[in-house]
């Protein structure tokens, strides 16, 4: 999930809602797996952050955080799972264009050819 939004353009809805999705999810879906994998003699968690999670990008407050702090929960998994033979790493990828990107660049009344020329310029 992601909306752009400097700090002053948030609420506190808008931050759970982002919190919710970007962090909680990941939270949940490994205490529910960890079990398992315990069970299991142990496993691998692999979760995606973005690097925005260490590069910040304009007017992204809340996706940028809720990206680091993927980071750190990957962290803190990893640590105190590491004798259950859990692993846990997260990969963050650079810029991708997807389908969120070409509806942005669609209802701002950019042709998609344009917007992948800026995005390509402005992203990283």
């Amino acid at each position: 999930m992601r909306r752009y939004s400097d700090i002053l353009g948030t609420t506190e809805q808008s931050w759970d809602e982002m919190l919710g999705t970007n962090v909680k999810g990941y939270a949940f879906c490994a205490k529910y797996a960890i079990p398992v994998m315990k069970d299991s003699g142990g496993g691998s968690i692999v979760n995606v952050a973005s690097i925005r999670s260490t590069l910040a990008g304009r007017n992204m407050i809340e996706y940028n955080t809720t990206k680091a702090a993927i980071v750190g929960l990957s962290g803190s998994l990893a640590y105190d799972h590491a004798l259950d033979n859990i692993r846990v790493n997260t990969i963050s990828p650079g810029p991708v264009f997807t389908r969120f990107h070409e509806e942005r660049a669609v209802a701002s009344g950019k042709t998609i050819e344009n917007s992948k020329e800026s995005f390509r310029a402005t992203e990283c």
